[in-house]
């Protein structure tokens, strides 16, 4: 089954409806999604987030200086929350401001273990999961998003072993 959600903008959108928890349950469908940032999102991206979905919660996981380059397009009425992975003790590892090429990766081993051993990268996680979990899934869908999408946000959908 396809978790993928199709957009004209936004992309590597997916909906985690339909895992397993560790508890055997099924997470319901529309609920939790995860992207890339919302930079590009055209006028249908944005309306089908509120209607398809009823978007009342975005978190964002990006550095102020990712946040500045590429500012969102947020729906009408959808509260935003910052909560950024990495601060200022571990700015650059994100390689924000670079003109991306093959050879400019970050070590992804280097960015994996900053991101769950440094004590404001953990607290981060912390107030990103906080907030997933208080969320009111009765006002619809809660959205978090990086930059591609990938890395952080796979992090905060991760299911332990």
């Amino acid at each position: 089954m396809s978790r993928m959600i199709t957009f004209a903008g936004i992309i590597n959108a997916r909906d985690l409806g339909g895992l397993t928890t560790t508890e055997g349950k099924t997470i319901r469908k529309g609920l939790l999604l995860r992207t890339a940032n919302l930079s590009q999102a055209t006028e249908a991206d944005l309306a089908k987030l509120r209607q398809d979905y009823c978007l009342s919660s975005i978190i964002d996981l990006r550095t102020a200086v990712e946040r500045r380059e590429k500012p969102d397009r947020i729906p009408e009425g959808v509260e935003v929350q910052i909560h950024p992975i990495f601060d200022e003790a571990t700015a650059g590892i994100t390689r924000e401001g670079e003109t991306p090429s093959p050879f400019s990766l970050p070590d992804m081993v280097s960015l994996y273990r900053t991101m769950i051993v440094a004590e404001p990268c953990r607290a981060a996680l912390h107030e990103v999961l906080t907030a997933i979990f208080a969320h009111d899934f009765e006002k619809g869908a809660v959205l978090w998003h990086c930059t591609a999408g990938k890395d952080r946000c796979g992090i905060i959908a991760l299911r332990p072993p």
